[in-house]
């Protein structure tokens, strides 16, 4: 994907992990359960950019995905649950990629019936193999980056179409 331009109403300088790098996130699909722990069952490759007025404050979320890894018997999805925003604070979500009928969603693109912003990003990763997509989550009103939280946020995954069955990260809590 082309780099972010820099021009003077659109200034970019919040990054995660940073500007150019990226972070990855690997899960095991059976997990806490006995399983083989290989965690390959998906890997992301995953980059957030908060695109920022000429104020400096957030008008944007980028979420730069591709997935690198596939090797779950289950179909599992992808999500991310932004906790410092509720829903109404989204604007639009657009970019996600969502082929089956498990995801209930609201008008602006979060995931219905959520206290907190949850934008799913798949819910199918065969569509993301080795693409990456941007995910653009648009705010109804600027904010500063200390109001958007710590960036990777909570991302997780979503076993085998089955929406109340989560993997996060150590410390995540479920969305479910």
């Amino acid at each position: 994907m082309d780099a972010y331009p820099l021009d003077a109403t659109r200034a970019f300088n919040s990054f995660y992990p940073d500007e150019v790098d990226y972070a990855s996130f690997a899960f095991e699909d059976l997990w806490p359960s006995n399983g083989d722990y290989d965690l390959n069952d998906l890997a992301v490759n995953y980059r957030v950019v908060a695109v920022l007025n000429a104020q400096n404050l957030a008008v944007q979320l980028d979420f730069l995905i591709n997935v690198t890894s596939i090797r779950a018997a289950f179909t599992n999805g992808f999500g991310i649950e932004i906790e410092t925003l509720v829903p109404s604070q989204i604007q639009s979500v657009t970019g996600n990629i969502l082929k089956h009928n498990y995801i209930s969603q609201n008008a602006n693109g979060t995931e219905a019936g959520q206290q907190n912003a949850v934008i799913i990003i798949f819910d199918d990763p065969y569509e993301m193999r080795n693409n990456e997509t941007r995910i653009s989550v648009k705010l109804t009103t600027p904010l500063t980056t200390s109001e958007l939280g710590t960036a990777p946020f909570n991302p997780f995954l979503i076993i085998d179409k089955t929406r109340e069955r989560e993997v996060h990260l150590a410390n995540g809590h479920t969305t479910a």
